[in-house]
């Protein structure tokens, strides 16, 4: 009788959550602005490709709907639809955005937008909904759009029709939407100056290290199939460090370093254990 009733409680909550009529839309198949069209386009199969250039501009733009998640932002028990966006405009910008629809009127209207970023800059990660609210997780850096070092977090929710922040920032370490590429930051346990850690990659994991100007860093990085790099200013005369071989040098700016460790050999892992002490 109890696994009757469970089944049917299941039954009964799968159903409350289809009839959300947002949730009927097909947002892959369905008509953005873009960040190359003079007006609405329409995007089929979550892509909408223009195969001749833009004049002036290289490349073949395009406009891509990543992912569409679903929920009540402001507890109405009306679900509101969040469609996650890449834009090219055929050059090197990847311009990510979020965009808020709710049902009215028999259809899905756009009522507000999270406002786009460009990769390091503000590029979208992920736009998850959690508790009846928007996790707008950010990507950041300093090292120009190309390459992220952490991922900035803020949580929003829905008043008036509008997306409105609710709490602080937070960040936490960079992971490429595909998992395959990370920047984590080195903490140093309490009354420590040396700490090691362990890792594995196909293609590249990479470590921010705080240090002081005129302090001394000690590495060694043990494992298999592994090329290394240390940017962020080291002593010029001293090369990269090398797999298996103990490294150090004179730190000259105050700072986060950051050590990369990716597959020397594509389609194998590397492996590998990194020690480092500063002194």
């Amino acid at each position: 009788m109890m696994k009757a009733m469970d089944v049917l409680l299941a039954g009964l909550l799968w159903a409350a959550g289809t009839a959300q009529p947002i949730r009927q839309v097909d947002f892959r198949n369905f008509t953005y602005e873009t960040c190359f069209d003079d007006g609405p386009g329409l995007v089929k199969n979550g892509e909408r490709k223009v195969k001749d250039e833009i004049p002036g501009v290289g490349g073949d733009p395009f406009f891509r709907v990543r992912e569409v998640v679903f929920g009540d932002l402001d507890g109405d028990g009306q679900e509101e639809a969040v469609v996650d966006t890449l834009c090219s405009g055929g050059g090197s910008g990847r311009f990510t955005e979020a965009l808020l629809f709710r049902w009215q009127a028999g259809k899905a209207v756009l009522i507000d937008k999270t406002g786009h970023g460009d990769r390091a800059w503000g590029g979208l990660h992920r736009v998850p909904i959690a508790a009846g609210r928007l996790h707008v997780a950010r990507y950041g850096g300093t090292s120009g759009r190309c390459c992220a070092d952490y991922i900035e977090t803020r949580r929003f929710q829905l008043k008036a029709g509008r997306l409105v922040p609710d709490g602080d920032v937070w960040r936490s370490d960079y992971v490429s939407r595909d998992s395959t590429h990370s920047v984590r930051q080195i903490h140093f346990p309490a009354g420590s100056s040396s700490t090691t850690v362990h890792g594995a990659t196909t293609e590249q994991e990479s470590y921010r290290i705080p240090l002081q100007a005129g302090q001394t860093i000690h590495l060694y990085v043990g494992g298999e199939n592994a090329a290394l790099q240390f940017r962020g200013g080291v002593d010029e005369s001293k090369s990269q460090p090398m797999l298996n071989e103990h490294w150090a040098s004179k730190v000259p700016s105050t700072g986060d370093h950051v050590l990369s460790v990716s597959a020397a050999m594509r389609g194998k892992p590397a492996t590998f254990s990194i020690t480092i002490e500063i002194r």
